[in-house]
């Protein structure tokens, strides 16, 4: 199943799910990783975040530099608070010589598994996440708290370089006359954030791939971001490759329970 599906069949089961009155369940997904993936909106005021997370994930990276003459690592420009990677930080900073040279494969990190887990939950509340929504493959969905995070997910952490993604790119004539050329049937718009192609079957199930996603443009780099099953954003690969600390997470699904009902308590008490 593509990541685009599964976030889809989860926000349908969400929706399903809650239906409380004046709750909306918007999605806001895809792949930019600082958007919030379903947003919780009761009468026009944004109560919390759910997290959208296949069984193998990512989340809370951030970069940190090696710095070879001070031996010691300077944090990169951290959009929120240093608290959550500050333990972290320190770790690095004493085994200096371990992680001193990142490379694509990347570095184990080795610190406790405390810290990896307190720095997610700290992730979280920087971004207003309360609950995550996971499934295996062959297993239906679950719901499952920040409380009861360290239940359903296995953690580890990899010190790696890392191409640090894409930005938006703005309306021009000759960016919509390429994309016209590229796709003969496809609609290019923008809306606030950036460019836009809406694609039909056939070319949408091309860009499920992800060596088709990528093209170049004037000597620029572009990628195919999916907005939903048929609309794309434009963007601007980053030429940088900075080392990158990431969390990767594993839904093991071994409990039972469910915070649905916790999930659904929070909603009409807030």
């Amino acid at each position: 199943m593509s990541w685009q599906k599964f976030e889809e069949d989860a926000q349908q089961y969400i929706k399903k799910k809650i239906n409380i009155k004046d709750i909306e369940v918007k999605f806001d997904g895809g792949s930019d990783s600082n958007a919030g993936d379903i947003r919780i909106i009761k009468k026009n005021k944004h109560l919390f975040n759910i997290e959208i997370k296949k069984d193998y994930s990512q989340i809370g990276q951030f970069v940190i530099l090696p710095d070879n003459k001070n031996k010691d690592f300077v944090l990169g420009n951290l959009k929120f608070n240093t608290k959550r990677i500050s333990e972290i930080h320190s770790h690095m900073n004493e085994n200096f010589e371990y992680y001193k040279s990142p490379n694509s494969a990347g570095i184990d990190l080795k610190c406790s598994k405390r810290l990896m887990y307190d720095s997610i939950k700290l992730y979280c509340e920087d971004h207003n996440i309360k609950f995550f929504i996971s499934k295996k493959e062959t297993s239906s969905f679950k719901i499952i708290s920040i409380e009861n995070f360290e239940k359903n997910f296995h953690v580890s952490g990899k010190y790696r370089k890392k191409k640090s993604g894409t930005s938006y790119m703005k309306d021009n004539d000759e960016l919509k006359k390429y994309l016209k050329e590229l796709f003969n049937e496809g609609f290019v718009f923008t809306d606030k954030k950036g460019v836009l192609i809406k694609l039909n079957d056939e070319d949408s199930l091309k860009l499920e791939l992800k060596k088709n996603r990528s093209d170049v443009f004037n000597n620029v780099d572009i990628y195919f971001s999916a907005k939903n099953k048929h609309e794309f954003y434009v963007k601007k690969k980053s030429k940088t490759n900075n080392p990158t600390l990431i969390f990767s997470i594993e839904f093991h699904n071994k409990n039972n329970d469910d915070d649905l009902q916790k999930l659904r308590s929070m909603i009409i008490s807030s």
